[in-house]
């Protein structure tokens, strides 16, 4: 049987911060679990000292015990540590909700934190040396139900698909968390540091505070549209079902980056283009309306965001033009040239040049998406 020893150290810079007792810095967990799974709701702000600390626990218990545990934070406005750094606003009207329900005030020491929604020692809220036995022990119960979900974003439009195993009705709350927000944090030595990292962050209660019915087996769908103020990126679906007691039973927890629309470049006939791509065309056809012989070449994008492309010419004589979606630019007949275009989903693009003589021109088109590796497609149109 392994054991795990953390030790933990704390100073207290405000007077209703939680204060670790000397005999409680020391916690031995037993990795033994079962097949439940758990939720941590963890009640932080930022100018609580101590946060810090617990936050890191909370990191160090995620590591262990993997899926088994799901991990919230919540920022009640409700509590004055929430508010010390009024630009970095992370409360919630939801979390409030949940904050009374769990008699939360605004003198309840911080941090702490519940799990499963459950009283231990008749108080919701537990220290969080506490917190990795305490979840041990609910580990090692065996799970009512379990619960599946699958998301899917297109256009920030989110649908989930939630199925449940169970003999009985629960209810199903839907959360919207977000991590990796770059912020505001008092730290443990009483100091401000503006570029912490906040991760679990509750946004939204999707589908209301106290979610709704599912029955025995069930099937739920929903649909949800994102606000643009949440980095997509960074963000999770929180799945909880809880019983007639409001007690958790199973929770589960989904990220959807892979669900958005990756960036994708694809040439009709050829394929996708994933790096630096040369290719020659000489295909060319008359224009019926210009009665100029043009060669174009066209495909599809994938893409949600801010697409930006570069064109470079051998030379300023080439009349061309490039076209996303429902916007054109045509040549400046400049050597270098930059655009940019608003992509949301799958949109097709064409590129064509057209010829007064025999000619052949050689135009380099470099695309940057955010967060992706720039693509580059040198072509060179050749009218003999």
């Amino acid at each position: 049987m392994k054991k795990f020893i953390f030790a933990y150290l704390s100073i207290a810079f405000l007077a209703a911060c939680q204060v670790i007792p000397e005999d409680k810095r020391t916690i031995a967990i037993d990795q033994k679990t079962g097949e439940a799974t758990v939720l941590l709701t963890e009640f932080t702000g930022v100018g609580c000292v101590n946060c810090p600390n617990a936050a890191q626990e909370a990191e160090k218990l995620k590591q262990t015990l993997g899926n088994q545990l799901v991990v919230v934070a919540m920022h009640p406005a409700s509590n004055p540590f929430t508010k010390a750094v009024e630009e970095y606003d992370y409360t919630a009207p939801a979390a409030d909700e949940y904050y009374r329900y769990f008699q939360g005030t605004p003198s309840t020491p911080f941090p702490t934190g519940v799990i499963n929604f459950m009283k231990i020692d008749d108080s919701y809220f537990q220290d969080y040396t506490a917190w990795g036995n305490n979840i041990l022990k609910q580990l090692n119960q065996k799970s009512e139900a379990s619960l599946d979900m699958d998301v899917n974003l297109q256009n920030r439009k989110l649908t989930i698909e939630t199925k449940v195993q169970s003999e009985r009705e629960y209810s199903l709350l839907l959360w919207l968390v977000e991590s990796n927000i770059n912020g505001a944090q008092m730290m443990p030595d009483g100091s401000l540091n503006t570029d912490y990292i906040h991760n679990h962050v509750f946004r939204e209660a999707l589908n209301g505070v106290w979610g709704e019915k599912i029955q025995a087996n069930g099937f739920a769908t929903g649909e949800y549209d994102m606000s643009n103020k949440y980095d997509l990126n960074n963000c999770a679906i929180v799945g909880v079902l809880l019983d007639d007691d409001k007690q958790v039973v199973a929770v589960n927890e989904i990220s959807f980056p892979d669900q958005q629309t990756k960036f994708l470049f694809s040439i009709n006939g050829i394929g996708d283009i994933t790096n630096d791509t040369v290719i020659e065309v000489s295909n060319v056809q008359i224009n019926p309306l210009t009665k100029r012989p043009e060669i174009e070449l066209h495909g599809m994008l994938a893409y949600e965001g801010t697409l930006k492309i570069n064109i470079d010419r051998d030379n300023s004589d080439s009349d061309d033009q490039f076209c996303c979606g429902d916007k054109c630019t045509s040549t400046n007949w400049e050597k270098h040239q930059e655009m940019s275009f608003s992509i949301n989903g799958i949109s097709s693009w064409f590129t064509h040049v057209a010829f007064d003589q025999p000619a052949e021109y050689t135009i380099r088109y470099t695309l940057n998406a955010d967060s992706e590796k720039p693509v580059s497609l040198t072509i060179k149109y050749i009218y003999k």
